[in-house]
């Protein structure tokens, strides 16, 4: 079986994008499984904040790259050129936005209220002699 030319032009470009997803898969599968404390009160609210930071990167150094350091796609895939890593990072940072703000936000509306379980005084029977 012979490797599509594409796959042998964008080599890095494609092992750096399965290296983000493996990492994202691995970090969601060791995420603390324990109830949520008390003294936390949004969660939710952090980690929707913290994906809509990682779209406004993404989008920032996308755009830095379109408006002050263009890609000449003639070039080959290095370091050297600064447009090229803006263009990596925007779309890493992009992908985690959208990616973990579908998922919070698919948990923010399917998440279930812990219920409450009143808590009662012990009794204790004085006993006065």
């Amino acid at each position: 079986m012979q490797i599509p030319p594409f796959v042998k032009e964008n080599k890095e470009i494609l092992a750096a994008v399965i290296g983000g997803t493996l990492a994202i898969i691995a970090a969601y599968i060791r995420r603390d499984k324990r109830p949520a404390k008390a003294h936390k009160k949004k969660p939710i609210l952090r980690s929707l904040s913290l994906c809509l930071l990682s779209l406004i990167l993404g989008v920032s150094c996308l755009a830095g790259e379109f408006f002050l350091f263009p890609i000449n796609p003639e070039d080959e895939l290095n370091t050297d050129n600064l447009g090229e890593i803006l263009c990596l990072a925007g779309c890493l940072f992009l992908a985690a936005g959208v990616i973990w703000g579908s998922v919070n936000l698919i948990r923010l509306l399917l998440w279930r209220r812990p219920v409450e379980v009143p808590v009662s005084p012990h009794v204790h029977d004085q006993v006065t002699i």
